[in-house]
């Protein structure tokens, strides 16, 4: 599964697209769980859960201006994948707004 790519940032929500995994484990896969992390505040919270046929997922309800991780886990009925993650933090800002970071 990799690489988790974010794209379509904007002030509240961001787009998270990534490939399904080489490998199942011998399972078909049941679902994707998408989970964020403010970077500020280390803890991973649920957002959302995909089908396996959905390679991409909107996250909304983001905070302007705030770092955020993203990770996305693969889902069987063996258990759950390691979790693929953002390595830096994704700032929602307008796309309207001058950014001088």
């Amino acid at each position: 599964m990799g690489p988790l790519v974010v794209s379509d940032i904007t002030e509240d929500r961001v787009r998270l697209s990534w490939q399904p995994p080489e490998d199942d484990g011998g399972s078909r896969l049941t679902s994707y769980l998408i989970e964020k992390s403010e970077a500020r505040r280390p803890r991973w919270l649920r957002v959302a859960r995909v089908t396996p046929e959905d390679l991409t997922a909107e996250v909304s309800d983001l905070i302007e201006n705030t770092d955020y991780y993203f990770r996305v886990i693969a889902e069987n009925k063996m258990g759950l994948s390691s979790p693929l993650e953002t390595q830096k933090p994704v700032r929602p800002v307008s796309p309207y707004c001058e950014w001088t970071g």
